[in-house]
Formats: structure tokens, C-alpha cells, sequence
């Protein structure tokens, strides 16, 4: 039997420290690392693989994201399904879901479409695997930013979950995907229904945890594009919150709902508001991402250009920061859009301080 890698063996051994110590959001962290090695360097049904399935599955279910659990505990062997057939496109569906969550190779894409077309022959259209195999092949299309193929594909996974009466569960994952492919091609009027409902059936669930906050933070977006700013600030402090609790104050999630924050607070003219948001949330993206990276500079540049706008007192400063992140994009290549977009803002920064 092929030998697990010390890499694995070691993040398992953290992640079931981390979990007896009762930080699960840590051991949440090295349990996906560990299955994600396991899928990488072991076969389906190897004792190391389904002792990471069952580490990984449980901590989820602390973290109340029952359908990922059920799958991983599914495969681990402590759920039994309701036959052969069942078992293996599930492991088949969380195998690929760890591919995606590691970016779309020619080789994933191949094995989602594989995956799909297995669980088509051998199972009912609205069985679970099939939906399950349906949504990963729209989430492949999301990321190879083929929105139509995916908007077409979330559509008639939401339609089976409906009418085979799923749970819950699954049912808000297939409305959060739809609702987040409208939001991403500016079909506000479509995706606020989807938002109000998903968010609905999570707080009648009793859902604390981080897909609540994700709901938050992305319905938090829409009401503000749908001009209801005070309604926005209310879900995106929320999601804050909410993130904050479940997750280490540095995350790079806690930057995404204080950027959001700030977005609006800009929106309201309240430059005081929108640049101490901004300020936290990239102090949090230095540290959590590196100075270097796109979201910490895009952050930084954002901050200083609102200061450009806050006075001549503010503007000193605001110039500098723009400047900070030229210099910190110039380990990026050349060609880089980002390193373009700064150097474009950097030139506006500059010709509107001159004028003051």
C-alpha cells in the first residue's frame, strides 16, 4: 500500500491538536491542507485519505457547513450511503471540489466533466451526486470566467434542488451560487430575491458561522448597488462581526467586509469613516497577504487616493501612500494590469496635488 507522505502525516497530527485544544478554525485550516495532500498523494479508500476526510469532516461540521462535512465523512466511511454507486460519485464530487479549490487545470476540468457524466449514467437527475457534480462543473466554468456557461449550469442545479425537496443546506449553496453569478454580471434586480432568501433560510437555520457572513457581506454589495446604504452597512457589519468571531482578527476575510464598509462609507462622503475602515483592512492584508499582493496593494492606492480628497492636509499623505504602493508593485512583471493601474492612479495623484 502506497505510503503517506510526512507532509500529510504532519498536518493531520496539527490539525487533531488544534482540535482538541478546541481552536477549530486553526485546525480547520491544517485539516484542509491535510485532505487536500491526501487527495493529491493517495488513492480513494487508503486509510491515511479517509483519516483526513474524517478530520477535515468533523471540524466542518463545528463550523456548521454541513453538505462539505457530510461529503468528507461520507468518504471517510462513518456515513453509510444508500449504496456502492452513491458512495463513489460522493468521494468522486469531493475529490474535484478540492481540485477547484486549488484553481482549474486542464486536468480538473476533465475530471469534473468525467465526474458529471458518471454520475448522469448511474443516478437519478436530481439525486444529490448529480447536483453536486453539476454545481462543481459551474464553479469551473466561474473560474475559467465563462459567467454565461455557469449562470445556465447554477440555474438547473437550483431548479433539481428545488424540486427534489433537498435540504437545506444544499438548497442555500445553490441559491448563494446563482445569486453571486447575477451579482457578478450586475443582474441586481435577479440576485437581491436570491439573497433575501438565502439569507432567510440561514437565520431560520440558526446558521452563525462563515457562509452566513459570506451572504452578508455579498447582500451587503447589492443594497448598496440597489441604493440602500444604511440597509448595506447593517449586513456588512454583520459579516464583520461574525468574521471577527469565528476567525482571527487578521484574516484576510475581516479586510473583505471592512473594504466593503468602506466602499459605502465613500458612497455616503463620509471620508473620515471610509479611511479608518480602509486603514484596518489594509493593515490586515499586509499582514495576512504580504505588501506585495494585489489586494493589499489595491487597498493601499484606494486609501490614498481618498485622502487626495479629504484636503490639502490629507493630501501630503494620501500622495505618499499612493506612491508606497508604486514601489511595492514594481516586483510585479511589467506588463501586470495591476502594476499599470497604479501607475496610471499614481499619475492622477500626482497632477491633483499639483493643482492644490
Amino acid at each position: 500500500m502506497k505510503r503517506a507522505p510526512e507532509k500529510l502525516l504532519k498536518a493531520l497530527t496539527e490539525a487533531e491538536a488544534l482540535h482538541n485544544a478546541n481552536k477549530i478554525s486553526k485546525a480547520a485550516q491544517a485539516g484542509r491542507q491535510a485532505y487536500a495532500l491526501a487527495v493529491e498523494y493517495l488513492p480513494v479508500g487508503h486509510p491515511e485519505r479517509r483519516r483526513a476526510a474524517r478530520v477535515l469532516g468533523l471540524l466542518l461540521m463545528n463550523l456548521n457547513q454541513k453538505a462539505e462535512a457530510e461529503r468528507l465523512l461520507l468518504e471517510s466511511g462513518d456515513l453509510q450511503a444508500d449504496g456502492e454507486i452513491e458512495a463513489q460519485v460522493a468521494a468522486r464530487n469531493t475529490q474535484a471540489t478540492v481540485r477547484l479549490q486549488q484553481g482549474v487545470t486542464q486536468e480538473t476540468m476533465t475530471m469534473v466533466v468525467e465526474n458529471l457524466q458518471f454520475a448522469e449514467e448511474h443516478l437519478a437527475a436530481d439525486s444529490k451526486g448529480v447536483t453536486m457534480a453539476m454545481a462543481n462543473l459551474g464553479m469551473a466554468c466561474e473560474q475559467n470566467s465563462d459567467l454565461k456557461a455557469c449562470e445556465k449550469i447554477f440555474s438547473e442545479v437550483l431548479r433539481l434542488r428545488r424540486a427534489a425537496g433537498e435540504r437545506e443546506e444544499l438548497l442555500v449553496a445553490a441559491i448563494l451560487d446563482l445569486a453571486r453569478i447575477y451579482l457578478r454580471t450586475d443582474q441586481i434586480r435577479k440576485c437581491e430575491p436570491l439573497y433575501r432568501e438565502a439569507l432567510r433560510l440561514q437565520e431560520a437555520s440558526g446558521d452563525e458561522g462563515l457562509g452566513l457572513a459570506v451572504t452578508l457581506n455579498q447582500y451587503g454589495a447589492v443594497c448598496q448597488k440597489l441604493g440602500r446604504p444604511q440597509e448595506a452597512i447593517q449586513h456588512l457589519e454583520r459579516s464583520l462581526a461574525l468574521r471577527r468571531s469565528i476567525l482571527f482578527a487578521d484574516h484576510a476575510q475581516v479586510a473583505i467586509s471592512l473594504r466593503g464598509l468602506a466602499r459605502v462609507y465613500l458612497e455616503l462622503e463620509d471620508g473620515a469613516k471610509a479611511d479608518e475602515a480602509m486603514d484596518m483592512a489594509w493593515r490586515i492584508n499586509d499582514r495576512a497577504l504580504g505588501p506585495h499582493h494585489p489586494k493589499t496593494l489595491q487597498i493601499l492606492v484606494e486609501r490614498g487616493l481618498n485622502m487626495m480628497g479629504m484636503g490639502p492636509a490629507r493630501a501630503a499623505e494620501g500622495l505618499e501612500l499612493v506612491r508606497k504602493g508604486d514601489a511595492l508593485a514594481a516586483v510585479l512583471p511589467s506588463n501586470d494590469p495591476m502594476r499599470r493601474d497604479i501607475r496610471g492612479f499614481l499619475a492622477t495623484a500626482e497632477e491633483l496635488y499639483r493643482r492644490m
